[in-house]
Parts: structure tokens; sequence; C-alpha cells
């Protein structure tokens, strides 16, 4: 039985993209971005690669977390630069798992709280198994309100996904 469990379990981890092997993410696709702007009728799709997310702003953060052991040092771009990239302000956010966990937020809150996009944990980059290979992180060692539930429900993992909502199409669907 346990050996049925294992195979279940290591084919949905190969389903998963990107293609990781040996812990390193391949410099395919690892982000997708899903742009619903009030002018346009289908959304627009921007792919990020590791390469694509490395040329971006760098910033970097050395926290400790309730999941990790000891202070970690996470590196990627914050998620303002990467708004800030796609020239959106306002707006709703969808942020998706791998394994379809999801959470919403306003793309305000991103523009007063220092939340960073991590690719790098310690120098290394972050297979699937290490929460990668995308993580949104928080300087939770900086502020007593970045360690409540409220932040570690948004400290999403296995990050691929973004949907943006602009201002104008969050009302109209309420």
């Amino acid at each position: 039985m346990l050996k049925y469990i294992m195979a279940f379990a290591l084919s949905l981890l190969s389903s998963f993209s990107p293609t990781v092997s040996s812990g390193q993410v391949s410099d395919e696709e690892i982000l997708i971005i899903r742009m619903h702007t009030e002018d346009d009728s289908e959304p627009k799709i921007h792919s990020f690669s590791m390469s694509d997310l490395e040329a971006l702003p760098r910033s970097s953060v050395t926290t400790s977390t309730i999941w990790t052991e000891g202070e970690q040092t996470f590196t990627g771009v914050s998620v303002q630069s990467l708004l800030e990239h796609l020239n959106v302000q306002t707006g709703q956010l969808e942020l998706i798992a791998q394994n379809e966990y999801s959470i919403e937020a306003p793309v305000e809150d991103f523009y007063q709280d220092a939340a960073l996009l991590a690719y790098n944990r310690n120098g290394e980059s972050m297979s699937l198994r290490e929460y990668g290979p995308l993580w949104l992180v928080y300087d939770y060692d900086s502020d007593a309100k970045y360690r409540t539930e409220f932040y570690y429900l948004r400290s999403i993992w296995q990050l691929h996904k973004i949907e943006i909502q602009t201002e104008l199409e969050v009302e109209l669907n309420r």
C-alpha cells in the first residue's frame, strides 16, 4: 500500500511545471501573470522565467520563519517592484500555488508592506519540496504584525500564477 501511495505522490510532483531536476529550477516559465485590464476583453499574459525575474531589481531579507529552522536569507524581487514593472497601481491580486492554494489581496497592500517574491533561500534556488521555486515572504522579524496568522496565510509558497484585476473590474464583479 505504501508503495502505491509513494508512486502516486511522485506522479503528482512530476506533473507540476516548471521542470525541476536535482533541486534546480530550469529556465522555463515559472510565473504566469494574467492581467485583466479595463479596456481589454482578453487578459494580457506575462510569462516569467527565472532569468526574467532575476533581471528585475533584486532584494534580500534575513529573517526567521515558522516553517524553517533559524534565520534564513531570502533573495528575490519585491512584489512592489514586480507590480511597478507591470505598471499596476490598483486592483486585486489572486496569487495561486502549484497545489491550487490561493490568496487574494488588494494591490495597495503590496505597496504598503515589504513582501518579497523569493526565488533563492540561503543562496540556493528552491525546489518544490523546499517551498519553491517562488515563495512570498515578509521580514517576519522586523515587526510583530508580520508574525500573525494574517501574514502567515499570505506567505504562499510554490507560487506559479498571479491573476490581476483592475479596480474597475473588481467593482463590476460585485
